[in-house]
């Protein structure tokens, strides 16, 4: 299966938000829960969001202890994009955040993207699917968490 068919790509524009709100909150791994369906667990190993930075997350309904996952930062530009590792039983996970005020303060496009190293067809499809369906909901949740 070719990296392009395992790509997800979703694009949301909010004319009513500024990028650095918006900013403040998909880079603060603190507040990750309160606009994309997982939580931090645990403490961080370093203070601030970049490079380097890792961090353990759960899906909301899980036991931490026995789902949990280590995120790790491997690209950060900051005030517009960052990239994270996931390394989890299917394989490797990559999320992208990349967050671009429009043109002439028309608001901010947010743009989330996963890429999974799924090999199997089967389950390819089941996870774009299932990861097209969290990168929609996520981005619908962030105006409302910033009462936008």
């Amino acid at each position: 299966m070719s990296a392009a068919r395992r790509r997800i790509v979703e694009t949301l524009e909010y004319p009513e938000l500024d990028a650095a709100v918006v900013w403040s909150l998909v880079a603060d791994p603190d507040r990750l829960a309160e606009w994309f369906p997982l939580r931090p667990v645990g403490d961080r190993r370093t203070v601030e969001p970049g490079v380097g930075t890792t961090f353990r997350v759960a899906r909301w309904w899980r036991v931490p202890a026995l789902g949990s996952r280590v995120v790790e930062v491997v690209g950060w530009r900051a005030g517009e994009a960052y990239r994270c590792r996931v390394d989890g039983m299917l394989g490797c996970v990559e999320f992208r955040v990349r967050v671009a005020p429009r043109p002439a303060g028309a608001g901010t496009s947010v743009t989330l993207e996963v890429r999974s190293a799924a090999r199997t067809p089967l389950v390819g499809a089941v996870l774009r699917g299932a990861w097209r369906r969290r990168l929609r909901a996520a981005l619908r949740r962030i105006p409302r968490v910033l009462g936008g």
